[in-house]
């Protein structure tokens, strides 16, 4: 199973916690530069898709070639590309980064390693912290975030708890072993992309809702990154 990530990482920007895909970004590329091509297009090669830039196919910062899963993406990261009108800003091409961050994976990542990142923000997820006091914010929190938390315990079969002070945040071992088979599912495309929202939202019930309602709005079909 692959995920669909463009509508949850394309608005995403990097926040508090500094992503993988955003230091391989500053590292490898400059911060704008003059467009240098004409035209954008894809081609179909050996079961999977390339952007063209005029007539050269587009290569990752480590000099791989740029190839993903399907037609969507290569469309999403090409449309990328063709939106850069005089300057190139690829700091902003936040498809294109996630990619080239899964194709070059310079920290080689796994899928494990992956799932297991994600599980720490579940930890000390954002829906599950409540204010004691105002009592109006305290309302508000439950009345917003508690049923999404029940759809995530329903959809999942785990049991989350709510906390106010940090220090007492934890995740049960049933919980985690459950969600991990979960995130497991998942191929190295789709986890990359989750955990970009998830470090963007700082929340992976909100995340996870998010691809449900795609998914929802979409119907049957493939997304970007869907097999």
């Amino acid at each position: 199973m692959m995920l669909g990530f463009t509508a949850l990482t394309g608005r995403a920007l990097c926040a508090s916690r500094t992503s993988l895909s955003c230091v391989v970004s500053r590292r490898f590329y400059p911060a704008k530069r003059k467009r240098f091509f004409k035209n954008v297009g894809i081609v179909k090669s050996e079961g999977k898709f390339e952007v063209c830039l005029d007539q050269r196919k587009l290569k990752t910062p480590l000099g791989n070639h740029f190839t993903v899963p399907n037609e969507a993406l290569a469309v999403a990261v090409a449309t990328e590309w063709d939106a850069q009108l005089k300057e190139i800003n690829q700091h902003e091409m936040h498809l294109t980064t996630l990619c080239n961050t899964v194709l070059d994976n310079p920290s080689r990542k796994t899928e494990e390693s992956l799932a297991a990142e994600i599980l720490e923000f579940l930890e000390s997820d954002t829906l599950c912290y409540r204010m004691q006091e105002p009592e109006e914010l305290a309302a508000l929190q439950a009345r917003s975030w508690d049923p999404l938390l029940r759809w995530f315990e329903e959809r999942h079969g785990v049991k989350l708890d709510t906390w106010s002070d940090l220090a007492s945040s934890s995740l049960p071992q049933e919980t985690s072993g459950a969600l991990l088979r979960h995130l497991l599912s998942y191929s190295l495309w789709g986890l990359t992309g989750l955990l970009y929202a998830t470090e963007s939202l700082k929340s992976a019930v909100l995340v996870s809702w998010s691809v449900r309602e795609s998914r929802r709005r979409r119907g049957p079909g493939r997304g970007p990154v869907e097999a």
